[in-house]
């Protein structure tokens, strides 16, 4: 069951990533800012979901809330997985902080 489990939530991750590209190549930002945000309410350790929020932001000019967005990821990937983030979020938020 855990294997089927997380098929279905790296479909899940990737149909959010394709839905918000398109939608933030599409000038909707907002609205894919809102589904970001609505993925990791219902799976806080979706580490993707964080990072490409952050790069979202990041783009936008909003560095301050893409150091928090890394902030909760770490946390969350701390307490529920025991784990640091990886060397790719990680390379996200030392471009945020210009490290």
């Amino acid at each position: 069951m855990r294997a089927y489990r997380d098929r279905l939530r790296a479909r899940f991750q990737r149909t959010v990533l394709n839905l918000t590209k398109a939608w933030e190549m599409n000038g909707n930002a907002k609205k894919a800012e809102a589904l970001y945000h609505q993925c990791l309410e219902r799976d806080a350790s979706a580490e993707i979901i964080y990072r490409q929020l952050m790069l979202h932001l990041k783009v936008r000019g909003r560095h301050a809330e893409a150091l928090d967005v890394y902030r909760r990821c770490e946390t969350a990937l701390l307490s529920s997985l025991a784990t640091r983030p990886s060397p790719e979020t990680r390379l996200v938020y030392k471009s945020l902080r210009g490290t």
